[in-house]
Formats: C-alpha cells, structure tokens, sequence
C-alpha cells in the first residue's frame, strides 16, 4: 500500500471512531434524560408511629390514644386526598373539553381549596389531640419532631433551599462547585 492511500484509510477510521463516539454519547445522553425520575422513598406511618412512639418513651395508655389518633388521621387524610384527587381529574377533563368551562374549574377549584381548609383545620385538632396524650416533657418533644419536618430539605442536583444563587449560606458549607 503506497502512502497516500494509508493516508485515507487512516482518516477514514478516525472519522467512523469520532461519529460512533458522537453516537455513543448522544445515546447516554438521550436515556439519562428520559429516565423515570423516582420520588424519594417516602417513610410508611407504621415506621413514623413507631418512632414517635419511641422517641417520646409513651406508656401502654399513651401509646393506645396515639395510635387511634394516627389511625383517624390517616383515614381522613386518605378521604380528602381521594376528593381532592377525584375534583383534580374533573379539572383536567375540563381542560381537554372541545369547549371548555372555566367556570367549572373556578368551581372545582374553590372546592379543592375548601377541602384543604378543612384539611388544616383537622391537622390542628390532630397536633392538639396527640398534644394532650404527652406529658409536658413528651409534648415539648412531638412539637420538635413535628417541627423538623418544616425543615427544608435538599434535592439531588439543585442547590440548596434558599440558596437558588449559589451563594452561600450563613448557616453551612459553601456550595459545590
């Protein structure tokens, strides 16, 4: 083989290596931006009653109260979740109508928004009633353990909760770089 054509051979290959590098990586790119992005796992109530109830050391009493208030709680969260959810599909029915009703969704809307009033309101009379089955010590402790889940909580790849400029925060690390 003369020069010249190993020349273009050469250059052949280095050009078919760079297009499948090229497709190789538009291809990794292409399935990691179409990968189902997974909720954070979620801790179930028996996990979350378990350890409350350990946390603030609760008597056989106590624990009893506790658990038909958890229970309650979770069987009226449940029922407002299904009438918000069911009120929400007859929202984006709506919005898929050949003529759309945008009085229905004010309708559905307001009905949503009263739902959750509601909502807050029993979670007040829930944090009240699990208030009282505590002593003053075991009540100071729910309080915080409630509080902390207000806290802020970090996603993968964002910065950090009230840092969305990248400066840092008076309270903690600099962000990554």
């Amino acid at each position: 083989m003369d020069f010249l054509s190993k020349q273009k051979l050469t250059n052949l290959l280095i050009i078919v290596l760079v297009i499948i590098n090229i497709l190789s990586l538009s291809f990794i790119w292409y399935k990691e931006m179409h990968r189902p992005q997974l909720p954070p796992p979620q801790p179930d109530r028996e996990n979350v009653g378990r350890f409350i109830k350990d946390q603030l050391n609760l008597s056989d009493e106590q624990k009893g109260k506790f658990d038909m208030y958890m229970k309650e709680h979770a069987e009226v969260t449940q029922r407002m979740n299904d009438e918000i959810g069911g009120l929400k599909k007859e929202i984006l029915i709506e919005a898929f109508n050949a003529n759309p009703d945008s009085s229905k969704v004010t309708t559905f809307s307001e009905k949503i928004g009263k739902i959750q009033s509601d909502y807050e309101k029993f979670l007040y009379e829930h944090f009240r009633k699990l208030g009282t089955v505590c002593n003053p010590e075991q009540k100071e402790k729910l309080k915080n353990i409630f509080l902390s889940s207000f806290r802020p909580k970090e996603r993968p790849g964002m910065p950090p909760p009230g840092n969305r400029e990248g400066r840092p925060r008076p309270d903690g690390p600099p962000p990554r770089q």
